[in-house]
């Protein structure tokens, strides 16, 4: 959090803790964001973990956006380095990622991906109907 304020002057950051916590935490999770009242909430846990976290909030009644940004607060406090920025200007910061971890990382990119592609490929040759609106 402290990082986000020093990069980012006017910043308002109402709340901030870590993502450890179990189903069981989860309603004392969702007090601690209520009593906070942020306007937008980022949800820095991994997938799916973290659809299941936002979807849990919402159907306590928590307000605001919930925007799951993974392990983004990881690489903005500096505990994951960033790729080179050539790779980044080339778009291969994934590349770079899977490379520092694979073991956690190459299943879900190599399956996770394939799963995409695969229904990408069954939407392009299904056939069109036409909408009308």
């Amino acid at each position: 959090a402290e990082r986000l304020r020093e990069a980012h002057a006017g910043l308002k950051i109402v709340a901030a803790r870590d993502g450890y916590f179990g189903p069981d935490e989860y309603a004392d999770v969702a007090e601690e964001i209520c009593a906070a009242s942020p306007r937008i909430t980022f949800v820095g846990i991994t997938s799916p973990k973290k659809e299941e976290v936002i979807e849990f909030f919402r159907r306590a009644g928590l307000k605001g956006a919930f925007v799951g940004v993974g392990g983004s607060f990881d690489v903005v406090s500096g505990r994951i380095p960033r790729a080179p920025l050539w790779m980044q200007r080339a778009r291969l910061e994934w590349l770079f990622r899977m490379m520092q971890e694979p073991g956690r990382l190459l299943r879900r990119y190599a399956v996770g991906n394939m799963r995409f592609m695969r229904l990408l490929w069954r939407e392009a040759r299904a056939p069109r109907r036409e909408e009308n609106w």
